[in-house]
């Protein structure tokens, strides 16, 4: 019989490899790195869902024709862009949620948060990347092609090429991540951030190309002279448009994947331009938030925020004490300053029964809880904080405690003639505190008497029915011309209480009463103030008129 070499060959390593098949198969993922590769790869998907979107809304925008009933109006974009009124990105985020449940029995010991923050924080950046590309007000900024073809082909190309971006980084983590736990090597916080330096260095160089492909193509399709009004981002300014939106990526990118995968440590400010300069930072835990100016942010509010349950108060308008409320959310202190057994004190209702007041509500010394608030600046960099001032004590002996206390090391000083500066200025500027008073009287320049600066709403309020009325947006003290608005949302019957909050901290008669508000002042509600803000939806509403994702 003839010898068949071929056929014995074929044979004899079909044997070997049969033979070394078990050996060489990978051994599956544990039930951990199955969890963090799955709720990532689910995050990604979030953040591809929210990119198409607002490039699918872009696009829209420039194809609006009033005449013919095509494309979006300008108000139109805004709401599509953020989620309103159908979006894909919901469905996407509670998937998530589905992923966590069916693959995270228990939860891994590193690198993992939860399915609701990788959800939230995969839209919140991509949302972001709009923002920092084209402002707050995109549906304005982006031209229809009736108007000016040339610009909207500009834009959709700029916003085409930041997603692809976007989208090319957060693959070159996951394939990190994906390798690493297939081969044991990510076991760790450590090797975990290990992939984002990884990402950070491009080492197949496949970011940077699409960068240049993203600079040939801007200077192909943008005048450069129309770039600062057809990028009027952060980017406006830029030599390079291009590359100051691939770092803006980069930046979402580090700051999407440190808060997904729990990476605290993480300094995404050296990840954008490998400088430490703040450009790539949560400003009041948002990004989006850095660059709006004081009077461009809503500010969580707690009405009396030192009267609390935790302290013990009689009749207290919070449950929590303030440096939980701090915690939870809350960036503007409504507070109340008394003399009391002859020494200043944080009380309220100093009136209510003379020479007992104090006694009776509650009280703590001034400088106490001064102090606490100095501290609790000095342990986050990155907030900015506002006090709003009922007083009824000297400046002389307010500024002898805030001094002593080391808060006013923190605080900033508006002449009032210019614009606010925006939350990123005041973090490098190192002045994140910004008081109020209604001290007519007061004449440092620290101490900014309120009601030259907000108009606020009534305050006396004692029934629920009473804020469905947009007469309840009327101003009260101060004026509507100034920058600032503060809108009170709370009940006093003849005391705060629980079931007051209840009654009005929650959607829908919180979100609408804010967006009411806010048309019949032509204003943002700077100052969104309840009693008892653990209760109710005071962040979320917040949240949306930040323009931010939901919690």
């Amino acid at each position: 019989m003839k010898f068949n070499f071929r056929t014995h060959l074929f044979s004899f390593c079909s044997l070997i490899i049969v033979a070394s098949g078990p050996s060489a198969t990978a051994a599956p993922m544990s039930p951990e790195a199955t969890c963090l590769l799955k709720t990532s790869l689910a995050g990604a998907k979030v953040a591809k869902t929210q990119n198409a979107q607002s490039v699918r809304c872009l696009l829209d925008r420039t194809k609006y024709d009033a005449t013919e009933g095509k494309g979006l109006t300008a108000e139109a974009t805004n709401d599509c862009v953020v989620g309103q009124p159908e979006s894909r990105v919901p469905k996407a985020r509670d998937r998530v949620a589905k992923v966590a449940a069916a693959k995270c029995g228990a939860a891994p010991s590193f690198g993992y948060s939860d399915a609701n923050n990788i959800a939230r924080s995969a839209a919140e950046q991509s949302l972001g990347l709009v923002q920092d590309v084209f402002g707050l007000d995109a549906g304005n900024t982006i031209a229809t092609r009736a108007a000016d073809a040339d610009t909207a082909s500009c834009q959709i190309a700029a916003a085409k090429g930041a997603t692809r971006i976007f989208a090319k980084q957060l693959q070159q983590f996951t394939h990190c991540l994906k390798d690493g736990l297939k081969t044991g090597s990510l076991n760790d916080a450590a090797s975990l951030d290990a992939c984002l330096d990884e990402t950070l260095n491009d080492s197949q160089g496949k970011v940077a190309k699409l960068t240049e492909s993203l600079e040939r193509t801007i200077s192909r399709k943008c005048d450069p002279a129309a770039i600062p009004q057809a990028l009027p981002g952060l980017c406006a300014d830029s030599g390079s448009p291009a590359t100051c939106i691939a770092e803006r990526t980069a930046c979402r990118t580090c700051l999407q994947l440190a808060d997904a995968h729990d990476l605290s440590a993480r300094d995404c400010d050296l990840f954008d331009d490998g400088n430490n300069n703040d450009s790539c930072i949560a400003c009041n835990g948002a990004a989006s938030l850095c660059d709006r100016r004081f009077d461009e942010v809503v500010y969580p509010t707690s009405h009396n925020a030192m009267s609390t349950n935790d302290d013990g108060w009689i009749a207290p308008n919070n449950y929590d004490s303030t440096p939980k409320q701090l915690e939870a959310g809350i960036r503007s202190l409504m507070l109340d300053a008394w003399y009391w057994g002859g020494d200043a004190v944080l009380c309220h209702g100093g009136e209510i029964v003379p020479g007992l007041g104090c006694d009776i509500t509650g009280q703590r010394p001034l400088d106490e809880g001064l102090a606490e608030l100095a501290t609790w600046l000095d342990n986050h960099p990155h907030e900015v904080l506002s006090i709003i001032w009922e007083t009824y004590i000297d400046e002389a002996d307010m500024a002898a405690d805030s001094t002593a206390s080391g808060l006013l090391d923190h605080a900033y000083v508006h002449d009032g003639s210019g614009a606010w500066p925006t939350l990123r200025e005041l973090i490098q500027m190192g002045k994140r505190l910004i008081i109020f008073t209604d001290d007519s009287s007061a004449s440092e320049p620290w101490h900014h008497y309120v009601w030259s600066h907000a108009v606020e709403t009534n305050f006396s309020f004692t029934a629920a029915s009473q804020f469905e009325s947009v007469a309840s947006c009327a101003a009260n003290r101060g004026s509507v011309a100034n920058p600032l608005f503060i809108l009170n949302h709370f009940l006093t019957n003849p005391f705060a209480a629980p079931t007051l909050a209840e009654s009005v901290n929650f959607n829908p008669l919180l979100r609408e009463r804010a967006l009411a508000c806010e048309a019949e002042m032509d204003k943002l509600p700077n100052f969104l103030t309840v009693d008892f803000q653990s209760l109710g939806d005071l962040y979320d509403v917040a949240r949306e008129l930040n323009q931010l994702p939901s919690l």
